[in-house]
């Protein structure tokens, strides 16, 4: 075991689920940073996870960070048990680890940096964005939390 890579020594994917788009962010290890992709634009599941297994291939991804969002109580919401089967899914549909990673807060952070960098919250790029953005912002804090 002694050559097994550590978290952030993989290609991660992150998935920041919702029911019309799925926010997807990269983990590079080389530059050790996260970078927002395109968002996805939920059609059937069987399109959906067809996306997904081409971006795993055309980025070589090693491992799937699955954002879970919890209220600030720490209770379930539909959101949350969506969370969950997407992650039954994956653990059935591909062969790699999939974790998952509490993602709570990280919409409305993205928001704000879309804010401060003069987007209008109401405007469709920043619903475009905000997505990406945010699974970038979780996979970053799963990164810090693996140290």
């Amino acid at each position: 075991m002694a050559n097994q890579k550590s978290i952030k020594q993989l290609r991660l994917l992150s998935l920041d689920i919702g029911s019309k788009r799925i926010g997807m962010a990269l983990w590079n290890p080389l530059s050790q940073l996260a970078s927002p992709l395109d968002i996805l634009h939920r059609k059937t599941l069987k399109e959906d996870l067809a996306t997904i297994q081409k971006i795993l291939q055309d980025h070589k991804i090693e491992a799937i960070i699955v954002g879970v969002p919890t209220t600030l109580g720490g209770k379930e919401t539909q959101s949350t048990q969506n969370s969950y089967f997407w992650i039954e899914t994956l653990q059935k549909t591909f062969p790699l680890p999939i974790y998952s990673f509490d993602e709570s807060l990280s919409t409305r952070d993205a928001m704000g940096i879309l804010r401060e960098h003069g987007v209008n919250a109401r405007s469709k790029k920043a619903r475009e964005k905000k997505d990406a953005i945010a699974a970038a912002l979780f996979l970053e804090e799963f990164i810090r939390a693996q140290e």
